[in-house]
């Protein structure tokens, strides 16, 4: 008994190595907040070796210690963890650029800032009734800046969300999940990003 709990001990001593899915988007997260009572999460992108983006209100109550930046993120495993070092806010705006303590690793998606148009777009994130894997949709996007209404409706978790879309020149996020209003949700464009 004594050996089979030390072999135990021993064993959950081992440091954890995070793997990877190859159907996880390794640029995508989640953004993890835990606090004494409370667990939460939204959904954040990799737009930079030292910058994320996700939505402002995603940010707002955390202390920015608490934050953890998960890329990668699926049933546990990861391909990398990163803290907070500052936020930018956007004024007027549910966008917020994170700047990251250290340079990241993996290759970041590139931003559209400024798009009005229509599009055929998808929004990756980490739905509340499926939080530890990642949810593409497919959904229209309407014209509108710096609002515009995307045709499906998102659960929480999926706040944050890079909308992107695909065009012969690549993958480009071209907005956030900011809101759901019943059928369908509130995507926020994004600007240009700042500097961190």
């Amino acid at each position: 008994m004594r050996a089979a709990l030390f072999l135990l001990s021993a064993t959950l001593a081992l440091p954890v190595t995070p793997s990877f899915s190859a159907e996880t988007d390794p640029s995508i997260g989640r953004l993890n907040y835990a606090g004494f009572r409370t667990k939460r999460h939204c959904t954040i992108a990799l737009v930079g070796k030292r910058m994320a983006l996700t939505a402002k209100h995603c940010i707002e109550g955390p202390p920015q210690d608490r934050l953890r930046v998960v890329l990668g993120y699926a049933r546990g495993d990861w391909k990398e963890v990163q803290q907070v070092k500052k936020i930018i806010r956007v004024d007027g705006q549910d966008i917020a650029w994170l700047c990251l303590a250290k340079p990241s690793r993996l290759k970041p998606l590139r931003v559209m800032a400024g798009t009005k148009t229509k599009a055929v777009a998808t929004a990756t994130g980490y739905p509340r009734s499926a939080p530890h894997l990642q949810n593409p949709q497919q959904c229209h996007l309407q014209a509108g800046t710096p609002r515009a209404r995307f045709l499906c409706p998102m659960e929480p978790g999926m706040s944050g969300a890079p909308v992107i879309e695909s065009t012969d020149g690549g993958r480009r996020i071209i907005g956030v999940v900011s809101g759901n209003s019943g059928s369908s949700s509130v995507i926020e464009r994004v600007p240009a990003p700042p500097t961190c």
